[in-house]
This record gives C-alpha cells, structure tokens and sequence, in this order.
C-alpha cells in the first residue's frame, strides 16, 4: 500500500483495524484509543480518496481539525504527494475557519451591506470598552450611570465581565448568555429596586443596553470567535437552503479529535451533515480523552460516537501500561453480541525489559526528593539511551499548576519549587507597548518585528479614535493608500523610521526600540491621520520603557543531562512520552484518588482498583478523565505519585494487584 510507505516507518504497516477505517466510506464515528496512530490512519483515508479527485460532479471532500497546528501536519504529510486535495471543491481547515468562511462572513456580508473589520477577541473586548465609555458620555440621566454601574459590579462579582455576554438561540429564541453555551444571562435586582418597585423596569433597560452593545460590536465588523457561531446560525435560520447548497458541495466529511469539539461546534456540524445520506460523515477521536478546562463544571460529553468502528490496539502503550489506563475507560461503546464491550485499550508495545507502572508514596519530608526519584528510575530503566532516537523525553504532569485559595494543599508549584507557570501572551493581550515588544521570537526575524511595529501602529490608532470613512480601524492597505497622498520625501521619511524600528527591534534592544517605536507612532499618526494621543493611548504608550521580567522556559529543567519537562495535564494533551510521572494535585476539595473512590454496598471502590463501577459526579469524572489521559502518555515508564497518608494498607495491596510496583518514600 502505498499509504504505508509515505506515512509509516520502515517495516509498519496498518492492521486490520486501521484498514477498516480507511475502507470504511459511510457514515459512521471512529473511537480510538491513545497512542492507537488514528491521525495517521485519517492521513491514509486521505490520501488513498486523493487518488480519486476529482470526484464526480464537482463534488469536494472536507477535513476539519481544531488547531492549525493540525491542519499544518496533514499539509506537511500529504499536499506534496496530493495537492488536489487541497484545491477547490475541497477543504482543509480548522472547524472555526470552516465557520467563518462559509457561514459567518457571507451571512455578515449579506445583513449589514458591508465586510467584517476584524475577528478578534481582544478588539473585540475594546469595542465594548468604547461602547460603555460613549453611552455615559452620551447619557445625561443620573439612573442610566447607576444602572449601567449595577451591571458592571454584578459581572465582576460573578468572576464574569460584561465582555464575555453571547448571543444564542434556544428554543427558537435569540437570548443573551454568559460565554458561549452559558447559563442565560440573569441580572439579580438591588434591594433598593425591589422596594421601589422599579426592578422589573431598571432590570429591563440594562438588558437594552447589552443588546445594544452587542449590536454596537457586531455592525463595526469587530467580532469574537463566539460571534461567528451566532453568525452561522443565524445565516441558517434565515436561508435554511444554504444546508442543502452546503452538503451539494462536500460528499465526504471528516472531523478529527471530535472529544475536543465543543457543544455549539458539534450541533452546527450536526445540523448540516448528520442524519443524511447525501453525505459521509464520520467523526474521529477518543470521547475518553475530552478533558475540558481545569474551571469548567460542565462535564456532558459532546460527543460519544455514533455507528462507531474502533481502534483498540495502542501502538505507543506496553500491556502494563494499557491494562491500568482501560481501568479508567468511561466510555466504552457499543456492546458486541458477547456483551463485552469494543472499546478496550490493548497495549502491543513490547520491550526487551519489561516496565512495570510504579507507584511512588511519599510524604511532605520526601516530597523534594520526587524529581531524583524519577531520574533514578529512568536511569534505571537506560531510558536516556532509548530515547535518543525518538526523543519523546521525560515529562511530569500534574492536573492543578497554582493554588487557587487552597494555602494548605499540594499543586504543581508547591511540589516542584522550580516550576513557573506562566501563560503566553499574544500582542493585543499586553497592556503596554513596552510589554509587546519584549518577544524573544522576534530576535532575528525582520518580516515579524517589522509586522509588529505596524500592529501597534494601527492600534494606537485605534486607540486615539482614528476611524476610515466607514467607521473601521486602518491596516496595511489603508496605510498605502494613505502614503500615497505624501510627497516622496514624506514616503521615505516614512519607511525609514519604519525600517530603523524594525532594525532594533529584530536585534532585541528592546529599551532601544520602544525609543524608536513611540515617537514613530505618534509622529506618523498624526502627520497620515491627523490623529491626536489622548488617555487610552499615552495608556498603552507609557511614559518610558519598562523592562519586562523575564521568566526563562518555565517547564524544562535539565539536571545530571536529564531534560525533565513539568507541566499541566492539558499542556501533555496529544503528545507521546518515553517516561512520565503522574503526581496528584488538589482540586475542587479532593485529590484524584480521593475523587476516585466511591461507595457501592457499602464497600469502597476504584476504578484504579480494576472495579467496574459508573463514576459519577462532575469532579470524579474529570478526575478519571484527567487520569486516563496522563497514564497513556509513555511508551515506557509510568509513574504516578500520590501521598502516602490517602492509602490505607488494602487498598494498596489492590493497587499491587493490578500490576503496579509500589515504591514507599516515606
């Protein structure tokens, strides 16, 4: 097959499971297990349909993922040796991409008679602020500042912001919700209303002035990603054809890491391409792996697959490995005519020695020691040499990074003092100008820096109120046709402050830059703009250069030429280790083995202890969830490490008996 020698090693080759998937053209889900290479097979579906292109009648084939990184691997893999399927009528992309592209932007087009001036999140939440700011200038009533006031206190209360309110449709009703698929949007009334009798009127005349701006946002064409959801589907309700015009255009639809779809994308995709036979629609993951965010409480599984094939054999996990991580399986399938079920993870790793997964107690005095413990383990085991080929490295994960009101228990930062979580930044999310440009990717890039400079040129400009003719923020085009109406001194003055900026800036002389880029900002916006610095913009600007703080990698540590990576759960997400320790972590009032445990007639069970029980409970779930994510990580080596005092002597014994080595530190 040729499949086989483009996307497998030398001597690989799919096995009956996988060939059924790529044969497979109806529709119908593909469960698969972790490490089982169903991306891959995906890959090999593709690339055996692109053989075919072009289909008949025009017809075209989707592919959507929900990160460009994704996207970006299956162009690596497949455009050289098919770039049909990268041309029209197909379509590769992100879920959100889809979006956009064929619902929301045309929809947008249509209802407001002109293009969208940009969907992003951060300016998105700007013209909100605008919106605010403009209605209380534009208000002389007392009660409209308090009400409006009322609002923003509520929201910050709630730990939610007046930014985050969506429009939905439930029930056939357009409502306002909190964050996409939210609670509706209640406000609680003030005594002061209640005993006015006004509450029902104050109440209503706040709910006014979100719509309004919401509206605001929606008619400048600044959107959040979320919009565009409301967008589609307010473009099918209203041209209820475009479904069929949609499903004349792709014959075949394919959807990978569907655990990780969430509940507006998958009835969006649903609505278009289920229940019918025009298309063959098959969504691709492992339900047991939709781990959500550490803060979401809602734990309803989007997607548990539907007519589903399966791939049990994990290429990655050993039989030791697997046999722990099918203790945690939730869901399992459909039953077959045995009874049992088809989902179960089977491990065809084989290793000249065999790993047995560790166990590793410790107490608070022992507690420093957990790194050395693993380190001795993987040289142990000669790890460091076996895994100087695949370098899938050496990895600890815990699922809570940071106390959150929680002094007294353990988390990734109490357990590994030289961890540092810190989250990315991307330029809009930055306060300051100083801030944006102390990026260390910018060192020695000139097409970024120079793209840097511009973005904060045309956000400053946003910020001191510049506005084109219809109503939006300026960009690159706009900036030509701006630069033409100069002279040519003008022209070059222009470029070769631009080109000094972006000289300093691609170096990393960042005091040395923001020197150069303030005055290049407000000098040239006023001299092509007429625009003026007012609060917003000095805000954004500083008074001087501030240098950031520099917090170094925060995950990688390297210690007796051992390379350990710490980090979160979520972070390991879809990676393949050769080693990992697993470390329990404090959440919501439990740890994970405390989360596990559970009461069936009165005798305590686990699912770690091989016990076929239900799990139930938000928290227990994702705990489980959590678990079964992070122990099927290593090709090699599982550790998990948990405190000695949450096990009694029998259930460790239980522990043993399912195959775990118990190492007690304490």
């Amino acid at each position: 097959m040729q499949a086989e020698k483009l996307l497998l090693k030398q001597g690989q080759f799919f096995d009956g499971e996988r060939r059924a998937f790529i044969k497979r053209l109806e529709s119908g889900d593909l469960m698969a297990v972790p490490g089982s290479g169903k991306t891959t097979a995906l890959q090999a579906k593709l690339y055996c349909m692109a053989q075919h292109l072009p289909l008949k009648d025009g017809k075209g084939i989707l592919v959507l993922s929900h990160t460009n990184t994704a996207v970006d691997e299956l162009k690596r893999r497949l455009q050289a040796k098919c770039p049909y399927l990268f041309e029209y009528p197909n379509f590769i992309g992100t879920i959100q991409q889809f979006v956009d592209k064929f619902l929301a932007i045309p929809f947008y087009e249509q209802r407001f008679q002109h293009g969208i001036d940009q969907i992003n999140d951060t300016l998105y939440e700007k013209t909100c602020e605008e919106f605010v700011i403009r209605e209380f200038h534009n208000h002389s009533e007392k009660g409209y500042f308090y009400e409006a006031n009322y609002l923003l206190h509520h929201m910050n209360e709630k730990n939610s912001s007046y930014k985050s309110i969506r429009f939905e449709y439930r029930d056939g009703n357009r409502i306002l919700v909190n964050g996409t698929s939210g609670n509706e949007l209640s406000i609680k009334p003030a005594k002061k209303w209640i005993k006015e009798n006004t509450a029902d009127f104050k109440i209503g005349r706040i709910m006014e002035f979100i719509k309004k701006m919401k509206v605001y946002a929606l008619s400048k064409g600044r959107l959040h990603y979320d919009d565009c959801y409301f967008l589609a589907e307010s473009y099918l309700r209203t041209n209820p054809e475009i479904i069929n015009v949609i499903k004349e255009r792709f014959v075949y639809v394919f959807v990978d890491e569907a655990q990780d779809t969430q509940k507006h994308q998958l009835n969006l995709l649903n609505q278009l391409f289920d229940g019918t036979d025009k298309v063959v629609y098959q969504l691709i993951g492992d339900p047991n792996q939709s781990i959500f965010s550490s803060h979401s409480k809602s734990m309803t599984l989007q997607w548990v697959g539907k007519n589903p094939c399966y791939i049990n054999n994990s290429i990655r996990l050993t039989q030791q490995i697997s046999r722990v991580v099918n203790n945690l399986v939730m869901i399992k399938g459909q039953n077959d005519e045995s009874g049992e079920a088809h989902f179960c993870v089977t491990g065809l790793k084989v290793l000249e020695q065999e790993i047995a997964p560790q166990m590793i107690l410790f107490d608070m005095a022992s507690m420093p020691r957990l790194k050395d413990k693993f380190k001795e383990l993987i040289r142990h085991y000669n790890l460091v040499e076996e895994d100087r080929d695949d370098k899938h490295g050496f990895h600890i994960i815990g699922w809570a990074a940071t106390k959150n009101n929680n002094a007294d228990k353990l988390h990734l930062e109490d357990i590994f003092t030289d961890y540092l979580y810190s989250y990315s930044d991307t330029p809009y999310s930055t306060d300051t100008l100083s801030k944006t440009i102390q990026n260390e990717k910018l060192k020695g890039n000139f097409k970024a820096s120079r793209n840097l400079v511009l973005d904060c040129f045309f956000h400053t400009l946003y910020l001191m109120g510049a506005r084109d003719e219809e109503g939006r923020g300026f960009n690159k085009t706009k900036l030509l046709k701006a630069l033409d109406g100069k002279n040519e001194n003008e022209r070059r003055l222009f470029c070769e402050a631009l080109y000094s900026c972006t000289v300093s800036l691609a170096a990393g002389r960042w005091e040395n830059a923001y020197n150069n880029i303030k005055p290049f900002i407000t000098t040239w916006a006023n001299t092509l703009y007429n625009a003026y610095s007012n609060e917003s913009a000095n805000a954004f600007l500083g008074d001087q250069f501030e240098a950031a703080v520099v917090i170094p990698a925060p995950t990688v540590i390297v210690e007796d030429d051992i390379l350990i990576e710490i980090g979160t759960v979520h972070s390991a997400k879809g990676q393949t280790h050769c080693a990992t320790m697993y470390v329990e972590t404090f959440f919501e009032r439990k740890y994970e083995c405390e989360h596990l445990l559970m009461t069936e007639r009165g005798e305590k069970k686990n699912p770690l202890f091989g016990d076929d029980i239900e799990t139930t409970g938000v928290y227990a779930q994702m705990a489980r969830k959590m678990m079964y994510v992070g122990f099927s990580r290593p090709t090699h080596l599982l550790c998990y490490a948990t405190e000695k005092k949450r096990w009694t002597d029998g259930n460790i014994q239980k522990m043993r008996d399912q195959g775990w080595n118990i190492i007690d530190m304490t």
